[in-house]
C-alpha cells in the first residue's frame, strides 16, 4: 500500500475496496441486464449471493407501500419456504436497514432484540443488510445474508459485494418498472385511438357505447361493465361487456327495478 493512503477496517485501502467494488458492481450489471422480469431478477439476486458466500440463508425483502409492510420475495437456503412472509413496519432488523439507508453488520443477531427469527426460535449467527434503492436513491428493499441456523461464515468485508450486487438490482428493477410503465401508457394510447376510430365507424349508439365498455374495461383493472337504461319504469342493462355470471340480463327480466324518476 502506497504511504499515506487511507486505509479501511480491514487493511485494505479505500481506493482498493472502492475498484473492488466497482469490478463486483460491473459483473452483478452484466448478470442482471439481460433479465427482462423482476421475479428473475429477485431468484437471480438471491442465488448468485447464496453461491457466492457461506450465508446459510440469503433474503430479499421488497416494500410494499399499500400495506405498509416488508414483503419476503425470494430466499434462498433455510428460508426459502418463507418467500411470501410479511414484516409490518418496524418488525425486524430489515426496517432498520430500510429507514436508514445504510448496510447493517451484525456479529451475533441473537445479541440485537429487534432481530425477528423467522424459525420462530433464536439461534446465533452473522448478519448482515444492505438496501435496495431505485434510480432516485430511494430505498424500496433490502438484500440480507445470515448464518443463524446453521454452519456459515459472513465476513465484514463482503459488504462491499453484497451492496454492489443490490445497487445493480436496484437499477435493474428500476429500468424494468420504468419499460413496463412506458409499455401500459402505450397500450393505453393505442386503446384510445382505436376507440376513437370505432366511435368515428359507428352509427348505433349501443354499439358505440359496446365499444366504450370494453376499452374501459382494457384500461382498468374492472372486469365487468354495463349500460343501464330506463325502459318501461324500470332500469335495464341494455349493454354489457366483460364477465358477468351467467344470466345476469336475465334477473332485470324476472326482479326488474322500479325507476325513480318521475
Amino acid at each position: 500500500m502506497t504511504p499515506g493512503q487511507p486505509e479501511g477496517l480491514d487493511g485494505v485501502s479505500l481506493e482498493a475496496r472502492e475498484l473492488r467494488r466497482l469490478q463486483t458492481l460491473a459483473e452483478a450489471w452484466r448478470l442482471l441486464a439481460p433479465l427482462e422480469r423482476p421475479e428473475e431478477v429477485y431468484r437471480t439476486v438471491v442465488e448468485t449471493a447464496k453461491g457466492a458466500t457461506r450465508a446459510v440463508s440469503v433474503l430479499l425483502f421488497l416494500y410494499r407501500p399499500q400495506e405498509d409492510a416488508l414483503e419476503l420475495v425470494a430466499a434462498q437456503g433455510l428460508s426459502q419456504e418463507k418467500v411470501g412472509f410479511k414484516l409490518r413496519r418496524g418488525e425486524g432488523i430489515s426496517w432498520v436497514v430500510l429507514e436508514k439507508g445504510e448496510p447493517l453488520y451484525l456479529a451475533d443477531v441473537t445479541q440485537d432484540p429487534r432481530v425477528i427469527f423467522l424459525s420462530g426460535r433464536p439461534q446465533p449467527g452473522v448478519y448482515l443488510g444492505v438496501p435496495l434503492r431505485n434510480a432516485e436513491g430511494k430505498a424500496f428493499g433490502v438484500l440480507s445474508m445470515d448464518t443463524a441456523g446453521g454452519v456459515g461464515e459472513i465476513l465484514p468485508e463482503e459488504e462491499f459485494w453484497i451492496q454492489a450486487l443490490a445497487e445493480a438490482a436496484g437499477l435493474v428493477l428500476a429500468r424494468i418498472e420504468a419499460l413496463e410503465l412506458a409499455k401500459a401508457e402505450a397500450a393505453r394510447a393505442q386503446a384510445l385511438l382505436e376507440l376513437s376510430l370505432a366511435l368515428e365507424a359507428a352509427r348505433d349508439p349501443l354499439v358505440m357505447a359496446k365499444e366504450a365498455l370494453e376499452t374501459l374495461l382494457r384500461l382498468t383493472p374492472y372486469h365487468a361493465g354495463a349500460l343501464y337504461l330506463f325502459q318501461e319504469g324500470t332500469v335495464r342493462p341494455a349493454v354489457t361487456a366483460g364477465r358477468y355470471p351467467l344470466g345476469f340480463t336475465q334477473l332485470y327480466e324476472e326482479y326488474p327495478i322500479p325507476s325513480c324518476a318521475t
